[in-house]
């Protein structure tokens, strides 16, 4: 998630509610819709859809199915 955020160890610390190199705000890019899937890895609650994901992301990890 960082790299695909491009976030580094550099902005440790940073205010995100200051304007500045890191910072939350709305996106200026239209938003697609958001995939939902059971998470990766686990063995309690293995059916319960807690992962979200952008469909077609490049850094979507998993089946090949969710980039898509």
């Amino acid at each position: 998630m960082t790299k695909a955020l491009r976030v580094n160890l550099g902005q440790d610390g940073s205010d995100l509610c200051a304007a500045g190199p890191l910072y939350l705000a709305a996106s200026a890019q239209r938003t697609g819709g958001i995939g939902k899937s059971v998470r990766i890895g686990i063995t309690r609650n293995v059916g319960r859809l807690l992962r979200f994901y952008e469909p077609g992301n490049v850094h979507v990890s998993g089946a090949k199915k969710l980039r898509q």
